[in-house]
């Protein structure tokens, strides 16, 4: 049997039986599945040329030939890592070639660097392909259960090893001296082949914490050695230690550094000490939960405007089809500012210079926001928003005490902080102060591989944060209640 892909020009050889979203996503078709194949978020959704509909591909058992259409996903695309410039540190004097692995819980971001002098050479970034497990960490620590750390682990080795491959191809390189991997701390346990299933339930305690080195060939990887870069706490991992690296936040009196993802780190230096926090955000941010919603794909809508009674957005590809986080956000704001949204979140349909239809808003003829969808943002930005509260309020200070803001991650590459203060994401006293640093993570392990020193300084990092838990912070409960309205 076989499932040929027409706007691929691709054809997969199949079994009858198969479930066909594990059959594309086994053939490196990473299409969204925000509820790791249950049925219930509906992004799987194919189109079946021969039925002439959509179909969820989740809930489609192959029984013969089919030809489908996977029109709105995507299954790839490049990112460029954004880095503080190497002047800035004291490169040490290595030479040969060293791979970067910035490893999310949404994206797989993978970057060759020339160690000599710091630059880097090529770059390649694709939907983690563990999303088919599920969109956050609990999700897939749970499928650890049913599928093995086993199975997780390959997802990523066999796409990295992929690039790699590619990589010393492309580019005549016989060998790879090192790869530096960054990542959340339940990313980097399955990546290292480690269990992570005490990080699942309280007291939450991780296998490990600190630096990892071995051979790459102990993870089938082709490189001399394998470096996993120092968390911090449970929920604060590498990809924070790699952000507090990276902005520098410590040379400032009082500084945040707010890591915006499925997870929300945030970082506080208050005079010499750091405070840190993690929040459950969910998805909805990086498009998943969100009807019309996806990442940074072709075809997502990445800034929306309201003018002359329009709408007017700007989006990735030749076609609008999704929306971004970012643009979700600057939906809001102009709902709020048109005062077509309530305090409580509530859509007020009335005003006729917009288009309704059963509790919801369209931007384009296609996409729209729902009441739904404001539900989602609501409870994402309350926890990001109550993060960050609880941090200034248990060291007594100020908004306005704070001299910058560093905001890391894909999400908040495009946020426009204009439009996160009008939803209360943010604060507005912090509107002058902020840096958008973007990949904060893979700038931080490229600083590693470059510096001796730096990988020194990283691996003190973590003892420096001390870590407030929010399960035990009545304070946190009650700020997240506060700021769920708009």
């Amino acid at each position: 049997m076989k499932v040929y892909i027409k706007d691929l020009a691709r054809s997969i050889n199949s079994n009858k039986g198969d479930n066909l979203l594990t059959l594309l996503q086994d053939n490196n078709i990473f299409i969204q599945s925000s509820c790791g194949g249950l049925g219930i978020c509906k992004k799987c959704q194919v189109y079946d040329c021969d039925a002439k509909e959509y179909i969820l591909s989740c809930q489609t058992t192959l029984q013969k030939d089919m030809s489908i259409e996977i029109r709105n996903q995507v299954t790839e695309w490049k990112s460029t890592l954004d880095i503080y410039d190497e002047n800035q540190i004291e490169l040490d004097d290595f030479v040969g070639y060293g791979i970067i692995t910035d490893i999310g819980t949404t994206t797989l971001a993978i970057y060759l660097v020339n160690l000599k002098n710091g630059k880097v050479i090529d770059e390649f970034s694709c939907l983690n392909p563990q999303k088919k497990y599920g969109d956050d960490v609990i999700s897939r620590i749970t499928k650890i259960k049913e599928f093995s750390t086993k199975t997780l682990q390959l997802c990523v080795i066999n796409v990295i090893s992929k690039v790699i491959r590619n990589f010393k191809k492309t580019h005549k390189i016989t060998n790879i001296d090192v790869l530096y991997a960054s990542g959340n701390t339940t990313m980097l346990h399955i990546f290292f082949g480690q269990n992570p299933e005490s990080l699942g339930f309280y007291p939450f305690i991780p296998v490990f914490l600190e630096k990892k080195e071995v051979a790459g060939s102990d993870l089938n990887l082709d490189v001399s050695k394998v470096i996993l870069l120092p968390s911090i706490s449970s929920f604060i991992g590498a990809d924070i230690t790699m952000g507090i690296l990276a902005s520098n936040m410590r040379k400032y009196k009082n500084s945040m550094l707010i890591d915006l993802g499925t997870n929300g780190e945030m970082i506080l230096k208050k005079g010499e000490k750091m405070y840190g926090i993690s929040t459950a955000v969910g998805p909805a941010f990086e498009g998943a939960n969100i009807e019309c919603g996806s990442g940074c794909i072709a075809g997502a809508v990445n800034e929306v405007s309201f003018s002359e009674n329009k709408f007017n957005i700007k989006y990735m590809g030749d076609k609008p089809k999704t929306l971004t986080g970012s643009a979700v956000i600057d939906v809001l704001s102009i709902f709020i500012n048109q005062n077509i949204l309530s305090e409580s979140g509530l859509l007020e349909l009335k005003d006729k210079r917009f288009v309704y239809d059963n509790q919801k808003v369209y931007i384009t003829d296609k996409i729209y926001v729902s009441q739904k969808d404001i539900r989602e943002i609501q409870l994402a930005k309350s926890a990001i928003r109550s993060g960050i509260d609880t941090l200034l309020k248990v060291n007594d200070l100020k908004y306005e005490e704070i001299d910058k803001v560093f905001l890391a991650g894909g999400f908040g590459f495009y946020m426009n902080p204009e439009n996160a203060i009008t939803i209360k994401l943010l604060p507005k006293e912090f509107l002058n102060k902020i840096e958008v640093i973007g990949n904060a993570s893979a700038a931080g392990a490229k600083m590693c591989a470059l510096s001796k020193n730096q990988l020194k300084l990283a691996d003190g990092i973590g003892k420096e944060v001390t870590v407030i838990e929010l399960n035990k912070s009545l304070i946190f409960n009650d700020l997240f209640i506060e700021n769920i309205g708009f």
